[in-house]
């Protein structure tokens, strides 16, 4: 009987409201959310841009903890107590599932980067009024340069078969890799007309490089990479705090390593001791005395954590190395591989080594696919690598993509058709 009486006084309550004219008039705006049209001011756009640059971190991490957990970089293994999620041994195996937060999220998170760069774009050409041309450019540049990224991510990364790279865009039909990645280039293209900063201009030429390099362009990536990113440049780094923590630490590393580095990680330091400058692992032991390694690279200092290289110069003079074997520059490999050695610790290769894209090391060869695989470890670059080179490390039929969402395939009767 109270809760009958109590619910009558309510609904004689809100009848009594309605009774007044004005009561809704009368209530005070919200002062706990902005309504999208209260950006649309000057004011607003430098928080935009950093609104983006931040969902760049926020996206990477986990995307590329993912595609190495699918790689031959790290591993999945029981045997380790701390090894628990079966979407990481699924990773692991090939066999990745759509309804996955280990796939499911970091595809969400991409759209997400992409959605806010083209968002700050629209608003920008159209929704906003402009006292200072500076400001504008820089927001051109950070839209532009932003969706080519996401258009890129989303190409190399994701599709909708095991060997079938692509997405579809705004609940449209599915988008192949090429049409995705001929999108980015476009919009990096595009970037560069909102920027004088000599920075700015080598770094998207960088990222054009490596574009065209997964695609085998390769006189395209040659010019790119001539005019891209040199000593002393600084990289591009998505950075991390204890309040947006990086996924390798929390996932696959210092925290939790739930996936752990491949074996061949700790051979690497044990042929060359100069190696653990750049191969930060550590040795753990699981099971019945099982050995395994964890990944240290990423570590928390003070109330920050270890950075993700999203493009440097070394991975640029990589590039320009595989270049000059593949045929499509005069640049000399060796003289670039060692620069890069030289500036991670590690020992140079002797004068005289021949440079070879993945023919097994020798006395006097070496190859870029290894060189690669350490110099550029755990960032999410081995996943392409692999299908590029042809060295993929599971059987034939298992992914090498990570999968569209189920939640994209429920709600877009479009996904997987062309």
């Amino acid at each position: 009987m109270k809760t009958n009486i109590g619910i009558l006084f309510s609904v004689l309550a809100l009848l009594s409201l309605s009774a007044c004219e004005d009561y809704v008039s009368n209530v005070e705006p919200y002062n706990d959310r902005l309504v999208s049209e209260a950006l649309n001011a000057e004011r607003n756009v430098p928080a935009l841009i950093v609104g983006v640059d931040n969902q760049v971190a926020w996206t990477v991490d986990d995307l590329f903890r993912g595609a190495d957990g699918l790689s031959d970089q790290l591993i999945f293994d029981t045997r380790n107590p701390m090894a628990t999620f079966p979407g990481y041994q699924m990773l692991d195996e090939g066999d990745p599932l759509d309804y996955r937060d280990e796939n499911a999220q970091p595809y969400d998170n991409v759209h997400e980067l992409r959605i806010l760069a083209d968002t700050l774009l629209y608003r920008v050409r159209n929704n906003i009024t402009f006292t200072r041309a500076t400001l504008k450019d820089s927001a051109l540049y950070c839209g532009y340069f932003s969706s080519a990224y996401a258009y890129y991510l989303t190409a190399t990364y994701f599709g909708r078969g095991p060997t079938e790279g692509g997405s579809p865009i705004n609940l449209g039909h599915f988008i192949p890799s090429a049409k995705l990645y001929q999108t980015a280039i476009d919009r990096w293209n595009e970037a560069l007309k909102y920027t004088t900063n000599a920075y700015q201009i080598r770094l998207v030429n960088s990222l054009m490089a490596r574009l065209y390099l997964f695609i085998g362009n390769y006189a395209s990536a040659a010019a790119c990479a001539a005019k891209g990113l040199v000593s002393p440049d600084a990289p591009w780094l998505a950075k991390y705090d204890l309040l947006n923590d990086n996924a390798y630490r929390t996932e696959a590393g210092e925290l939790r390593d739930h996936l752990m580095a491949d074996p061949r990680f700790n051979a690497y330091v044990v042929a060359d001791t100069t190696e653990a400058k750049r191969i930060k692992i550590k040795r753990k032991t699981g099971t019945g005395g099982w050995v395994f390694y964890s990944e240290i690279k990423y570590v928390q200092t003070g109330s920050t954590v270890t950075p993700i290289e999203l493009m440097d110069w070394q991975e640029n003079n990589l590039m320009r190395a595989e270049l000059a074997v593949r045929g499509a520059s005069s640049d000399n490999a060796l003289t670039l591989i060692n620069a890069v050695r030289t500036s991670q610790g590690v020992s140079a290769l002797p004068a005289g080594t021949v440079i070879t894209l993945s023919d097994p090391k020798t006395a006097t060869s070496y190859n870029i696919f290894e060189e690669r695989d350490k110099a550029l470890w755990i960032r999410g670059l081995r996943l392409p690598d692999q299908r590029r080179f042809n060295k993929w490390h599971l059987a034939p039929g298992t992914w090498q993509y990570m999968p569209i969402s189920l939640n994209e395939k429920m709600r877009n009767p479009y996904w997987g058709t062309e």
